[in-house]
């Protein structure tokens, strides 16, 4: 497998809670892995090392290495806002900054001291195009991003973390709060972004996992139980505590 991450004995505390005990797999480059399981099981955990947003939570000690393109992420002097660019974070709740659609998707190249306006217009389309929202929005592309759908303000989210030019797209049950139709769109979105992208997804359903991963991994209590293909992990886990979790009778 060619990995693009690879956690390697990595725990994750914070204070006296382990959020992760000694996590070892690899993430393969331009696949989709799905990471589930019941709540407090350490899946956000998981996906906020990656760009080492779990450091900003208080106490946060860890052990281990986690390392993507097999650098560690941990060597001394990583830029963080580099490498949180490479490894784009989406969250649950659709956020639509209270601005123009055009000014949302550009806002993080903005920041990054990006002005030229051909090259935000370039950026702004391909991302866009991307997220599967261009069609919807190009002719007004002026108007606020707050008048847009719950589940359109979810794809404009994503065009926001594409337009910084990302490695990895870290995704954190990012169609819990969407209708069907809406996540059905972003379910499809993700099998095409994948041919460009390593994409790390908390899903918000076991049905959801089972649609989109190329690769699964089942936590509890903070432990990797499972990991494997997702046809597999679903369709025959060798784990009991996994058949369990995945034909509903726990979590």
């Amino acid at each position: 497998m060619d990995s693009k991450i690879e956690f390697d004995h990595y725990t994750l505390a914070y204070g006296r809670d382990t959020v992760l005990n000694d996590i070892t797999l690899s993430v393969a480059r331009n696949a989709v892995l799905a990471v589930f399981g019941p709540a407090g099981s350490g899946k956000s955990g998981f996906l906020r090392s990656i760009n080492r947003m779990a450091e900003l939570e208080p106490n946060e000690r860890h052990s281990g290495d986690i390392r993507m393109d097999g650098t560690s992420l941990f060597v001394p002097g990583v830029d963080l806002p580099a490498l949180r660019r490479r490894a784009a974070m989406v969250f649950a709740q659709p956020v639509a900054l209270p601005m123009s659609i055009y000014d949302n998707v550009s806002y993080g190249l903005r920041l990054s001291g990006k002005r030229e306006r051909r090259q935000l217009d370039e950026a702004v389309e391909r991302s866009l195009r991307a997220a599967t929202l261009w069609d919807e929005v190009k002719d007004r592309l002026d108007s606020s991003g707050l008048n847009l759908s719950g589940g359109q303000q979810q794809r404009l989210s994503i065009a926001r973390a594409l337009a910084l030019g990302p490695e990895v797209l870290l995704l954190d049950a990012p169609t819990a709060a969407l209708d069907p139709i809406s996540t059905g769109k972003i379910e499809d979105m993700l099998l095409d972004l994948k041919a460009n992208y390593t994409i790390v997804i908390v899903p918000h359903s076991i049905q959801q996992a089972a649609r989109v991963a190329d690769a699964a991994a089942f936590f509890l209590n903070g432990s990797c139980v499972e990991y494997g293909p997702g046809n597999q992990l679903f369709v025959s886990p060798r784990d009991t505590r996994t058949e369990q979790y995945v034909t509903g009778r726990f979590g």
